[in-house]
């Protein structure tokens, strides 16, 4: 009770393709069927060498501290959040399977697509703080 569909792996290996978009898979979505009604597929949790694309984002700070006088200074810092502004890339749709169309067009209904992203974007910060 509660489990949901999973698909059955028909080949032992499954290529990346990297593709980000609706016509282009992540993944190959041949290398999978729809199991039966009322049977569950034979892929497990963790599917071999199948994972999402990644994440890259880099942060960084820089400050300097400005004396003066003997108990005051002035520190001023700046900090850059996803600096190369990189795009993260959601995992791509796990609900099975492709389908083929009359005219022999591949539908992937969303399996193995990547429609969205989990990125934030480059932002910017400045501040300055006066110690005594």
């Amino acid at each position: 009770g509660g489990q949901g569909a999973s698909a059955t792996q028909i080949s032992p290996v499954v290529s990346i393709y990297g593709g980000h978009n609706s016509s282009s898979p992540y993944f190959d979505g041949s290398a999978f069927a729809n199991p039966p009604n009322g049977v569950l597929g034979t892929t497990g949790h963790y599917l071999g060498g199948v994972f999402g694309p990644g994440l890259f984002q880099m942060n960084a700070t820089v400050s300097r501290v400005f004396p003066i006088k003997e108990r005051f200074s002035f520190q001023l810092q700046g900090e850059a959040y996803n600096l190369t502004n990189t795009p993260v890339f959601a995992n791509p749709g796990g609900s099975c399977c492709w389908s083929t169309t009359p005219s022999g067009t591949i539908n992937y209904n969303g399996f193995g697509i990547i429609s969205s992203t989990n990125s934030i974007p480059r932002y910017l910060v400045v501040a300055g703080y006066l110690r005594f």
